[in-house]
């Protein structure tokens, strides 16, 4: 039984001219010889950011297999596991002062806060705007998955982040840097 669903041009449009924006500035075939953009972290900030790059590749893998299957359960349950987080720094400032109030350290929380003010600081807003890109597209495809969209959309849409994805890569690299 397929439900209905509500499609929505708006989102699609939108990847779309960023993709074709995107793809402007970086060239199908990069030269060797021209430099991507450099993003300075320290080799802890790189590894985390490379973490998620590995969950987005197996997430990504995992919404594809389940729309082979037409399984849009999973693929909404996999997609809501990698949707944007926009108030993330302003919960873990808040969980970090509700610690210091109850005189309980938590030092993980404060490593992330600091990792996450540190990234902010050092990544560009091309950077932070691609990555958003990307994580938006999982929030509609988990959206339109919950919808019943037809699995062919449901790839369409995952083409779409995936391209944000490949954009981002063209266009930067991250090199290390030294933190205290």
């Amino acid at each position: 039984m397929t439900r209905p669903h509500a499609y929505r041009p708006g989102i699609p449009v939108l990847f779309l001219l960023l993709i074709m924006l995107l793809m402007m500035m970086a060239p199908v075939h990069a030269d060797p010889s021209q430099s991507r953009t450099a993003l300075h972290l320290c080799d802890d900030d790189r590894q985390h950011l490379l973490g998620h790059m590995r969950e987005f590749l197996e997430i990504s893998n995992g919404i594809l297999a389940s729309a082979l299957e037409d399984d849009h359960e999973r693929i909404a349950t996999l997609a809501e596991d990698f949707r944007p987080t926009s108030a993330m720094l302003e919960r873990m400032k808040l969980l970090a002062q509700a610690y210091e109030e109850e005189g309980r350290p938590h030092r993980t929380n404060q490593r992330e806060l600091r990792r996450f003010e540190r990234m902010a600081a050092n990544l560009s807003p091309d950077f932070v705007e691609m990555y958003r890109a990307m994580r938006l597209g999982f929030d509609d495809i988990a959206e339109q998955s919950r919808q019943g969209a037809p699995s062919q959309e449901i790839m369409h849409r995952l083409v779409n982040v995936q391209n944000v994805c490949i954009a981002c890569h063209r266009q930067f690299e991250f090199l290390p840097m030294e933190c205290h």
